[in-house]
């Protein structure tokens, strides 16, 4: 399988692997298709007021748990709450001032435990205010 990109004729993904770019059930999200580096907090908190922690992989499609720079297209996320410092990002891309992580269409996603993405070299996990 391509873990950087979208399936291609010929890759061996299966719908039914779980870590295959092909399937819904992918840790990058559902239909995401591959995982191409740029700047995340892959250990971000999605509470007010908490900085990110910019670093790792993210994910250009699908939905994505708090904590990831959005869905594709979207903005990349500034800290979660107004008035913490804004992460490093794609200069390319617009930030976030405001908070919670949003996707293209502007909608905001909040803390959802359950919609973590998982990342080659960190797991995702919720934190409480500091």
């Amino acid at each position: 399988r391509n873990p950087t990109g979208p399936c291609s004729p010929g890759d061996p993904c299966s719908p039914r692997d779980p870590t295959s770019p092909c399937s819904p059930r992918n840790p990058w999200g559902p239909g995401a298709p591959g995982s191409p580096l740029g700047p995340i907090a892959p250990t971000g908190p999605c509470s007010p007021g908490n900085p990110s922690t910019p670093v790792g992989p993210r994910t250009p499609a699908g939905p994505c748990g708090p904590g990831c720079p959005g869905t594709p297209g979207g903005p990349w996320a500034a800290p979660d709450g107004p008035g913490g410092p804004r992460p490093p990002s794609d200069p390319s891309l617009p930030s976030d001032p405001e908070g919670p992580w949003s996707d293209p269409s502007g909608t905001e996603s909040h803390c959802d435990p359950s919609n973590w993405c998982t990342f080659p070299l960190a797991t995702l996990r919720n934190r409480s205010p500091d």
